[in-house]
């Protein structure tokens, strides 16, 4: 992706734990406006705070692009692309509550973890 491209790009990944922080760093460091999406507001409120998720992949500090948040409906409204990245077993709970808040024309990739 061009990086004039990239930084037209608003990227949203849900799902907190390892796998997701490293997505998110990786589109961020890669130009793309990035939101990291978690369920835990405590947990994301030390991410945001702490720049880094000190409890699932430490040592990587967050780039200035990547934001965190626990509230879908600012996931919905952000972004054009949204990863998932939740465990299995959260998935379909994860997508019935985002669905309440998507417009048209949202792209999702999904892995299962």
């Amino acid at each position: 992706m061009s990086k004039d491209r990239s930084m037209n790009k608003k990227i949203a990944v849900l799902g907190a734990g390892s796998w997701g922080t490293t997505l998110a760093i990786l589109a961020a460091r890669n130009g793309c406006r990035t939101l990291l999406w978690g369920h835990n507001r405590e947990h994301m409120a030390s991410l945001a705070q702490d720049r880094e998720n000190k409890r699932y992949l430490p040592g990587p500090v967050f780039p200035e692009n990547l934001s965190v948040t626990s509230d879908l409906a600012e996931v919905a409204g952000f972004c054009n692309l949204i990863l998932v990245s939740v465990p299995s077993h959260a998935f379909k709970d994860t997508l019935l509550k985002l669905k309440a808040y998507l417009p048209d024309g949202i792209q999702i990739a999904a892995r299962c973890v």
